[in-house]
């Protein structure tokens, strides 16, 4: 993997970003040898869903069919040619199906705008709102801002 050193440059989708600095470090990814990240699949009900920013136009036209406003929404009739297409753009897939470790809820009058930008789905439930997270990293975040974990079953 070859890397070079770009000034303030706009970001091909071919290149992975190392450092955010004003000189930043880029390094050439080949999808189909080097891992990008993980992504989490969890199972909804009927459906399997997941959150990532794809940075691969090519990858994104093939999965436009399942997004949804701000997620993938996936039938189990097609999880697995999806996740073939993930793993062969270089992405691991985590099919997740106990959703405890990624649910946490807060005051739906706290601030809580950072903790939606990485849900995957929503529930209001009295004055509370409970969020299933993509990652985390994403609920590590969450609470320090303030969210609990929710103990309940609610999305699954």
């Amino acid at each position: 993997m070859g890397c070079s050193l770009l000034g303030k440059a706009r970001e091909p989708f071919f290149l992975r970003r190392l450092t955010p600095t004003n000189t930043t470090k880029y390094c050439y990814t080949n999808p189909s040898t080097d891992t990008m990240s993980t992504i989490n699949v969890f199972k909804l009900k009927n459906t399997y869903v997941f959150k990532q920013y794809l940075n691969d136009p090519a990858l994104f036209k093939q999965l436009a069919d399942y997004y949804n406003n701000y997620r993938f929404e996936i039938p189990l009739a097609d999880l697995d040619k999806v996740q073939d297409l993930l793993q062969a753009a270089g992405y691991d897939v985590n099919i997740v199906t106990d959703l405890s470790d990624y649910t946490v809820t807060i005051g739906r009058f706290q601030k809580h705008k950072e903790i939606l930008k990485n849900s995957v789905e929503v529930e209001e439930l009295g004055d509370n709102k409970v969020f299933l997270l993509k990652d985390k990293e994403a609920v590590d975040m969450a609470l320090q801002q303030g969210a609990t974990k929710y103990e309940g079953e609610l999305f699954g």
